[in-house]
């Protein structure tokens, strides 16, 4: 079930349970689908794609508190979500797949909810996959009988599966440490390229604008703190603002080394301030209009990343991560999930 090796189908279901791999190959089921992700990634959602443009229902349940949740480390996570939602993918988060007769899939809830019970009539998990290993353990067998005229070592998937980025890397190690001592409690030394390149007045315009607009979004959700009664309206109002200080702090370095001059501080504060004197919804509504306008931002952010001097581009995913953070928690408070919040304390904690 993701956490554990537990069995979740009935002998007479079995037949109805794919792997992701059977279902690139061409073996697709038919009838609703339900997809357990457990990774949390790209896998699933790939699955899911592909299964919903070949015209069967899909439902796509995530042990996690949101869809893709690692994706807001490569800012893919709204992406994918939008894209999932658009195709008309089911989304259900913090359950996880319990049971699967052939005809239902029983979800349990993370917080202690009640059981759902969903129809389907085919199941998809994506979680823990073994490695191809045969090769290996024969190879050890023969070493550990009558030794063999080479070394032994496995990476990659034959170590354990993984995205392709891990098997770049184990490739990468493996390369560097042949014939080497290695300290396995030292990491991996690599290189850190720097290249210089100028940057426009576009650029700089830009990221001047949007650095000021960080402080502005401080003042406005601190000032909207202010105008709710409930204390957990106040203390979600006051993590985005303090999302927003931390995003404008990521970028501060940015704006010194270029030499720019932001607008006086106070008056960026009283700017943010103006704008939330200005609101007139309640809560409901000021949430409504955030999920439908945010999501525009991540564009304007990677633009500023692609506009960018590759030297500034790590402080400004940073910056595009704020607003992932953000889209997550709204995207967990229209769930009605119990701690929205995890998204943009996640975002604070990170160094």
């Amino acid at each position: 079930d993701g956490a554990v090796y537990v069995p979740i189908a009935t002998a007479e279901a079995e037949d109805a349970v794919y792997t992701p791999d059977a279902i690139m190959d061409g073996q697709l089921p038919e009838g609703p689908v339900v997809i357990f992700d457990q990774q949390g990634y790209y896998m699933a959602p790939v699955i899911a794609e592909k299964l919903r443009k070949a015209g069967l229902p899909v439902t796509f349940v995530s042990e996690d508190d949101s869809v893709a949740h690692w994706g807001g480390n490569t800012a893919e996570g709204t992406r994918t979500r939008r894209r999932l939602i658009a195709l008309g993918v089911e989304l259900i988060t913090s359950h996880t797949v319990t049971s699967f007769d052939g005809t239902a899939a029983t979800l349990t809830c993370a917080y202690g909810g009640p059981d759902r019970r969903i129809a389907c009539t085919a199941l998809v998990p994506v979680t823990a996959r073994a490695p191809h290993s045969e090769l290996y353990d024969a190879l050890l067998a023969q070493e550990e009988k009558a030794g063999l005229p080479f070394t032994l070592t496995r990476i990659g998937d034959c170590e354990a599966p993984g995205i392709v980025a891990q098997a770049v890397h184990a490739g990468h190690r493996y390369a560097r440490e042949t014939d080497s001592v290695v300290d396995r409690d030292e990491p991996l030394r690599h290189e850190r390229v720097a290249l210089l390149a100028a940057a426009t007045p576009a650029y700089l315009d830009t990221l001047q604008l949007y650095y000021e607009e960080e402080i502005m979004g401080e003042a406005y959700f601190e000032a909207m703190a202010e105008r709710f009664d409930l204390p957990a309206q106040k203390e979600k109002m006051r993590l985005l603002a303090e999302v927003e200080r931390r995003a404008a702090a990521y970028v501060r370095p940015l704006i010194e080394r270029h030499g720019l001059k932001p607008r006086n501080r106070a008056a960026l504060i009283a700017i943010g301030q103006g704008h939330a004197a200005a609101e007139t919804g309640d809560w409901e509504l000021l949430l409504a209009e955030m999920r439908r306008t945010y999501p525009g931002y991540i564009d304007d952010f990677e633009r500023l990343e692609a506009m960018a001097p590759p030297g500034d581009r790590p402080a400004l995913a940073l910056l595009t991560e704020h607003e992932t953070a953000a889209i997550a928690f709204l995207d967990a408070e229209s769930e009605g999930t119990t701690d929205s919040t995890v998204p943009l304390r996640r975002y604070i904690a990170a160094e």
